[in-house]
C-alpha cells in the first residue's frame, strides 16, 4: 500500500490545497473533496473548509489534481512530514496563495484503539439508544421520506454504484479477513434456533446477538431471517412483503384506547395534532396514525360515533375569500375561523394559504402575513 501527497491547484488564481491521503487509487480522495463541495453549507452545516467553498464558486472544471510524492506504507513519519514541508513551500496555509487552514501533518493515521478502550466505549453505549430510549422509538418514516431514500439508494445500484464491476484487491481481502479472523463465519443448527428464540422475546438486537454467538451483525441477521444458508434451517422469523422482518413481538402501545379515543373527538373538534403530540410526550406521527386508526389502534370504538361529529371535512369555496379576509384584520386566529367555519385548523390553515384544493380559488395570503396578523393581535391586547 502507498502513500501519496497530492495538490489540488487552482487554474484561475493559482491557489493550490495541500493533502495527504492512503487511497489508491488516490483519486478517490479528490472525488470525496468534490462530494463535500456539492452538498453545500445547506446539508453539511457543520463541516465546510475554505478549500471545499472554492470548488463550489470556481466549478471543478477549474481545479486539477496531482500527485507531488509517493511514500511506501513504512514511511508514515516521512509523509506526515512531507505534507508540513510542502505546505510551508508553496505557504498554501496563506489566504493569498492556497486552501490549507493548518500547517499539516494533522490526525492520527494507523492509530488503532486497544482492545481495552474498545470494550469500554462499548460499555458506555450499550442501552444509550435501546427501546424507549431510542430518539425514533414509536416512529416510522413517512410515505415522502421512504420514497425519497429508496430513489437515492436506486442511484447507488448496478452501473451507477462506484464499486461496479470492480474486486477488492488481495490486500484490501486480506485486511478484511484479518479484521474478523477472531469471527466465526457461521453458526450451527442448534445456535440458529437460539438466536431465534432470544430475538422473539424482544430483549436482544442483532449487535447484541453477535456478540453473543461471536460472529458479525449480518451473519446474526441472516441467520434470523432465514437468509442464505440459513433458509432450511428451522422456522425463520417470517418477512413481510416489503422486506421488512415481520415482528413476533408485539407492537409497542405508547397511548391507551381512551386517550386515543378522547384525541380522536378533540381532532374533530378542531384541535391540532401538535397540541396532542407535546400534551403525551409522543411524535407527531405517532399521534397522526392512531387518530387514523392504523395499527395497534385499529380496533380502538369511539362513542358516539365520530362520524355523528357537525365538523366538516373542507371549506366551501364561498366561505374561503370570506375566511381569508377576516384573517387580514388580524382580529381572528386559526382557530378562532375552525369554529366559525365548522372545520378544522388544518383546513382553515390550507384554505388561507392557498394550499391543496384552495391553490386555484381566489388570491391566497403569503405564509409570512401570519406573523404580521400575530402582532397586530399582540399590538391590539397591549391597548
Amino acid at each position: 500500500m502507498a502513500l501519496y501527497i497530492y495538490s489540488a491547484t487552482n487554474k484561475i488564481n493559482g491557489k493550490r490545497y495541500i493533502g495527504k491521503t492512503k487511497f489508491d487509487p488516490p483519486t478517490h480522495r479528490w472525488n470525496q473533496h468534490l462530494a463535500a463541495a456539492k452538498k453545500g453549507p445547506k446539508d453539511n452545516k457543520r463541516f465546510q473548509p475554505y478549500f471545499h467553498r472554492a470548488i463550489r464558486k470556481h466549478g471543478r472544471d477549474n481545479f486539477s489534481f496531482d500527485i507531488i510524492h509517493t511514500f511506501d506504507d513504512n514511511e508514515v513519519d516521512a509523509w506526515m512530514q512531507a505534507e508540513k514541508d510542502y505546505i510551508k513551500k508553496y505557504r498554501s496555509n496563506e489566504r493569498d496563495h492556497g486552501y490549507n487552514l493548518t500547517d499539516g501533518g494533522d490526525g492520527v493515521p494507523g492509530w488503532k484503539a486497544s482492545p481495552a478502550v474498545r470494550r469500554r466505549m462499548s460499555e458506555r453505549r450499550k442501552g444509550k439508544y435501546v427501546g424507549n430510549k431510542n430518539p425514533f422509538w414509536g416512529k416510522r418514516h413517512s410515505d415522502r421520506v421512504r420514497k425519497l431514500l429508496s430513489g437515492k439508494a436506486a442511484k447507488r445500484t448496478g452501473r451507477r454504484n462506484p464499486f461496479h464491476g470492480r474486486r477488492h484487491s488481495k490486500e484490501s481481502r486480506a485486511r478484511m479477513a484479518e479484521n474478523h479472523h477472531d469471527k466465526q463465519c457461521y453458526l450451527s443448527v442448534e445456535q440458529v434456533e437460539e438466536a431465534r428464540q432470544l430475538y422473539a422475546t424482544s430483549e436482544y438486537t442483532y449487535a447484541q446477538l453477535a456478540e453473543r454467538f461471536d460472529v458479525t451483525p449480518y451473519v446474526a441477521e441472516k441467520a434470523i431471517c432465514g437468509l442464505g444458508a440459513y433458509a432450511k434451517v428451522g422456522r425463520q422469523l417470517p418477512r413481510r412483503e416489503n422486506g421488512w422482518i415481520k415482528a413476533t413481538r408485539p407492537t409497542p402501545r405508547l397511548l391507551t384506547d381512551d386517550e386515543v379515543a378522547g384525541f380522536r373527538r378533540r381532532h374533530r373538534n378542531g384541535e391540532d395534532l401538535t397540541t396532542f403530540a407535546k400534551e403525551r410526550g409522543v411524535s407527531i406521527n405517532l399521534i397522526s396514525r392512531a387518530i387514523r386508526g392504523c395499527a395497534p389502534y385499529d380496533r380502538v370504538q369511539v362513542e358516539p360515533p365520530i362520524a355523528a361529529s357537525k365538523i366538516s371535512a373542507s371549506l366551501p369555496e364561498e366561505n374561503v375569500d370570506e375566511a381569508r379576509q377576516l384573517y387580514s384584520t388580524g382580529k381572528y386566529t386559526y382557530e378562532n375561523l375552525a369554529k366559525k367555519f365548522q372545520v378544522s385548523k388544518s383546513v382553515v390553515q390550507n384554505a388561507i394559504r392557498g394550499k391543496g384544493r384552495y391553490g386555484k380559488i381566489g388570491k391566497p395570503l403569503h405564509a409570512r402575513f401570519g406573523k404580521w396578523a400575530k402582532n397586530q393581535r399582540r399590538a391590539a391586547n397591549a391597548r
